[in-house]
C-alpha cells in the first residue's frame, strides 16, 4: 500500500515539475518574441483613448496683454488723411445722430422707414465694409476661355459610330444609343 502512495506522489510532483517548465518556457518564448521588435518600430504607444471629455482646456492659459494692440501707435500715423478703404471700418470718430422715436404713429410708418433707410444710407460708419466686387471677367484672357464653344462641334459633321457594332454584344446597347444600331 504504501508503493502505491509513493507512485501517486511521485506522480504529482513530475506533473507540477513538467508544468513549472512548460510556464518558464513559454515566458522565455514570450520574452523572446518581445525582443524581436525595436523599441523604435513598436506601435502600441499610438492607442490613445479618444472618449475623454474636456479635453483641450489646459491651452487657454494665454496671455491676453500679448495680444492686445499697442496703444502707443497713432491711428492718424498709420493712413494719410483722405484714404480709406471701402472694406474696412473707418477710423475716426463715428458722428452722433439723433436719437429716433422708437414707434412711430401708424399713419407715419412710411416716413420712419424712409428716414431709417436714408440714415443707414448715408452712415459712412455702418458695416457691411464691402467693397464693389466684380464677377464678369469670366473667359477673357483665361486659359480656359469660354464654355460656349463646348456645345459646337469641332468636325463640323456627323461622327461616324458604326465601328461600335463590331465590338460584341457587351456594347450593343452603346451601338444602339450612337449609332442608331440595326433597325
Amino acid at each position: 500500500m504504501w508503493g502505491c502512495v509513493f507512485v501517486f506522489s511521485f506522480c504529482n510532483v513530475v506533473l507540477v515539475l513538467m508544468f513549472v517548465v512548460w510556464m518558464k518556457r513559454r515566458d522565455k518564448e514570450r520574452q523572446a518574441k518581445q525582443l524581436l521588435i525595436d523599441p523604435e518600430d513598436d506601435v502600441r504607444d499610438n492607442i490613445l483613448k479618444y472618449d475623454e471629455e474636456g479635453g483641450g482646456e489646459e491651452d487657454q492659459d494665454y496671455d491676453l496683454s500679448q495680444l492686445q494692440q499697442p496703444d502707443t501707435v497713432e491711428p492718424d500715423a498709420i493712413k494719410p488723411v483722405g484714404i480709406r478703404r471701402l472694406d474696412e471700418r473707418p477710423i475716426h470718430a463715428e458722428p452722433q445722430y439723433p436719437v429716433r422715436s422708437a414707434a412711430p404713429h401708424p399713419g407715419d410708418i412710411g416716413d420712419f422707414i424712409n428716414e431709417g433707410l436714408k440714415a443707414a444710407d448715408n452712415d459712412p460708419t455702418a458695416p457691411p465694409y464691402d467693397s464693389l466686387l466684380v464677377f464678369d471677367y469670366e473667359g477673357s484672357g483665361s486659359t480656359a476661355g469660354s464654355l460656349s464653344s463646348l456645345n459646337s462641334s469641332s468636325s463640323g459633321g456627323e461622327q461616324d459610330y458604326d465601328y461600335l457594332n463590331d465590338w460584341g454584344p457587351r456594347f450593343k446597347k452603346l451601338a444602339d444609343m450612337y449609332g442608331g444600331g440595326d433597325d
